[in-house]
């Protein structure tokens, strides 16, 4: 059996391409998803990043139109420790570095679509370890649905409260 072979540029190489993942519990747009058109039943973005991944879960095992409570993971693509350079390959590492782990934030807007009788959804930006980092954030509604901006603080992990 021999690999097929051909010329043309994957959807990778040109920066196109998106997984996305639609179930009651979880979704996820994973890939180039800036103005790439994807979205989730409930999730939708707006993002500045070439690549990004973004994860909306319900963890009360409510669908996410009725849970309570839901975790947004969103990740670019860089993430590395502190002093961690690669060697001249570019591929492997030169040395490992120590904490703490450098991330590119996914910057830009997610929006929140089709919950059920929302009257408010705050944001809570959580450290790596899944504690508060600073205050909430308030989402504000718009004709996409609930808006909620990524980017300030840098992390990874928000808990977004729905208020009904």
């Amino acid at each position: 059996m021999r690999a097929l072979e051909s010329d043309r540029p994957t959807d990778a190489d040109q920066k196109r391409g998106v997984i996305a993942i639609d179930t009651p519990l979880s979704q996820s747009l994973i890939g180039f998803v800036r103005d790439s058109g994807e979205s989730g039943r409930h999730l939708v973005a707006d993002v500045t990043n070439d690549f990004s991944v973004l994860t909306l879960t319900a963890p009360d095992d409510q669908p996410i139109a009725r849970s309570k409570e839901l975790l947004l993971v969103a990740t670019a693509g860089a993430a590395v420790n502190t002093g961690q350079p690669f060697a001249e390959d570019g591929k492997t590492l030169a040395e490992w570095g120590q904490g703490p782990v450098l991330i590119e934030p996914v910057v830009g807007l997610v929006a929140l679509r089709g919950l059920e009788s929302p009257r408010a959804i705050r944001g809570q930006p959580l450290t790596p370890e899944g504690r508060p980092l600073g205050p909430p954030k308030p989402a504000t509604r718009s004709k996409t649905g609930w808006e909620f901006q990524l980017g300030e603080p840098a992390t990874t992990c928000w808990l977004l409260e729905v208020e009904r």
